[in-house]
């Protein structure tokens, strides 16, 4: 999902099969490859946990929590990067090094919401959070997101 076909990081694994023929008795100890692998292609981005607290709905598979990326501070030019939980308290996650149109490290705008209406969109009545400028690190940003009902739309 990180890279596709650009850059110094496009196709960074490559599978390796190596042909095995074990024999010796049950206990016998097998020595395998040897694997090395660096850090030069990790992402770049932002994750956590995402959890809605409010009285508005039970995030599901039709009431979800989005995160949504913006260049600017009235969160009204929105970038590519985002993500969505379908479970409270649980994992969210968004690069923002996979291509062209992607921020980088330049710092960007967060906003979470509730999807209270399950339309999938934005609208009025939908609780949400505004994070403020957030800068993604080369190894994912750690940020959690817990909101309420405080924000409606």
């Amino acid at each position: 999902m990180r890279y596709f076909t650009q850059g110094s990081c496009a196709n960074p694994a490559s599978p390796a099969s190596y042909a095995m023929t074990i024999s010796g008795s049950s206990g016998t100890t097998v020595v395998g490859p040897s694997v090395s692998f660096d850090d030069t292609c990790s992402y770049w981005g932002v994750y956590g946990n995402a959890t809605y607290n409010g009285g508005r709905g039970t995030v599901g598979l039709c009431r979800m929590i989005h995160v949504l990326t913006y260049s600017d501070a009235a969160y009204s030019v929105p970038l590519p990067a985002g993500s969505t939980v379908d479970q409270n308290g649980t994992l969210y996650y968004f690069v923002t090094n996979d291509g062209a149109n992607q921020t980088g490290l330049t710092p960007i705008y967060v906003r979470a919401y509730f999807d209270a209406d399950g339309s999938y969109t934005f609208n009025t009545g939908d609780p949400y959070v505004d994070l403020g400028q957030v800068t993604p690190t080369t190894d994912g940003l750690d940020l959690n997101i817990n909101f309420g009902d405080a924000s409606i739309k």
